[in-house]
């Protein structure tokens, strides 16, 4: 895990805009992780500060996510420019995603470049 061997701080947070998976191994890697499939349903207040507190996010983690918002990617986009030194990880750079035997779906890198700017 990147986290592990770059010895990213335990006492930072880490937001995730992925799935479940991602979450179980930050806790097994011993990381407190916020986001993920719990904010898939999250709208965003269009009033000045009123999205971002979380100051101690040192990290954004974004893997696939069907459930992906506007919420997420802003939030996500906060912690980055909020928080000195924050990293941004994507967990894989794949086009193209083979979700069903007949379709091709957008991989994690269409997702990771909605945030490529940041």
């Amino acid at each position: 895990m990147y986290l592990k061997v770059s010895n990213f701080p335990q006492d930072k947070k880490v937001y995730v805009i992925g799935g479940e998976g991602i979450l179980e191994e930050l806790q097994l890697a011993g990381y407190t992780s916020l986001g993920g499939p719990e904010d898939g349903k999250k709208l965003v207040d269009l009033q000045a500060n009123s999205l971002f507190d979380d100051k101690i996010v040192g990290a954004v983690v974004v893997g696939l996510d069907p459930y992906i918002n506007y919420y997420k990617l802003q939030y996500g986009t906060l912690c980055i420019r909020e928080n000195p030194q924050c990293l941004f990880i994507a967990t894989n750079r794949d086009a193209v995603g083979h979700m069903t035997s007949s379709q091709e779906w957008p991989g994690n890198s269409k997702t990771k470049n909605y945030n490529s700017d940041v």
